[in-house]
């Protein structure tokens, strides 16, 4: 999830998941049907997927911001629960950070990343642009 949010700064704000979505490439994110809940919980005002630190950077939600939200939301965790929503949290900004930088392989293809759609798209972006380039300087 981290990794498709995340934006690059070569791309002008353009999200890889936008990206991904307008060039109609399979977002290969798994089934987690039978544990829903838990993105509910992330995708929740009160939670979220991560906090941030003094300078804007992204960090894992701490142990102390799940045990208020469970006590002020009357949720009680189970163990495996809490240990998902920080294995999620910690995820996302991993998944954040990697995609920020151009040219990676997404997290879900780090076993085969030659099938990695979105690398195929970027290689093609950043030939189109270096084509515009070079004819331009060849019509000089």
């Amino acid at each position: 999830m981290g990794f498709l949010d995340a934006a690059p700064e070569e791309w002008g704000g353009l999200t890889r998941r936008k990206m991904w979505e307008r060039e109609k490439l399979d977002l290969a994110l798994p089934d987690i049907s039978r544990v829903s809940f838990i993105l509910e919980w992330l995708g929740s005002e009160c939670l979220g997927w991560f906090t941030q630190d003094g300078m804007g950077g992204l960090r894992p939600i701490s142990w102390g911001e799940m045990d208020a939200f469970a006590r002020l939301t009357q949720t009680d965790f189970e163990p495996w629960e809490a240990e998902q929503l920080r294995k999620c949290s910690a995820g996302y900004v991993a998944g954040y950070n990697l995609g920020r930088q151009p040219m990676v392989v997404s997290p879900a293809y780090e076993d085969r990343p030659d099938d990695d759609p979105g690398v195929a798209v970027e290689r093609r972006r950043v030939s189109e642009q270096m084509k515009s380039a070079l004819s331009g300087l060849a019509k000089k």
